[in-house]
C-alpha cells in the first residue's frame, strides 16, 4: 500500500471521451452481426434500447476512470457498480506497452499497458486507455523504474 505521507503525485489523467466512439463502433458491429444471424424484425425493437443503455453505461463508466503515477507506483481506478483500484509498485513493472488499434488511430487515442512478472500471462495489470498523448506518463514511469533499479 502507498504511504500517503511520502507519496507524491507525478502525473494524473483521465481517458478522453472520444473513447466512447470506440465503444459505439464495436457495439454497432456486434448488433449488425447479431441481426445477420438472427434476422428477425422484432430483434430491432430489443437491440435498440439495449444499445442505448449500453452506450449510456459506457459513457458514465469511462467518466469514472482516473489514472495516477506517483513516486511509489502506478494507480488506475474507477467503476460504477463494481469499483476497482489497481496499484502497481514500480519494482514490479516488467513491461510498458503502448497500443493503438485502427479506431484509436482514427481518433488519435493511445493505450498504455503496464505488465508485471506476477501475472503469469500476457494480460496487463494496469491499463490507461483513451490517452491523447503517452509521452509524459511513459517517460515518468521509465524514470521512476530507473531510480528504483539504481
Amino acid at each position: 500500500m502507498i504511504n500517503k505521507k511520502q507519496d507524491k503525485i507525478l502525473w494524473e489523467g483521465k481517458p478522453d471521451m472520444k473513447v466512447i466512439f470506440t465503444k459505439i463502433f464495436m457495439t454497432l458491429i456486434f448488433i449488425v452481426i447479431a441481426l445477420f444471424f438472427i434476422g428477425y424484425f422484432s430483434t430491432y425493437l430489443i437491440l435498440i434500447p439495449v444499445f442505448v443503455i449500453f452506450i449510456a453505461y459506457q459513457y458514465f463508466l469511462i467518466k469514472t476512470y482516473h489514472y495516477s503515477i506517483t513516486t511509489e507506483g502506478i494507480i488506475s481506478q474507477g467503476g460504477i457498480f463494481f469499483k476497482f483500484k489497481r496499484n502497481v509498485p514500480f519494482n514490479k513493472v516488467t513491461d510498458i506497452n503502448i497500443k493503438q488499434g485502427p479506431i484509436d488511430q482514427i481518433l488519435g487515442l493511445y493505450r498504455i499497458s503496464i505488465q508485471t512478472a506476477g501475472m503469469g500471462h500476457r494480460i496487463a495489470e494496469v491499463t490507461f486507455m483513451g490517452l491523447l498523448n503517452t509521452d509524459k506518463p511513459e517517460s515518468i514511469i521509465k524514470e521512476q523504474i530507473n531510480k528504483i533499479q539504481k
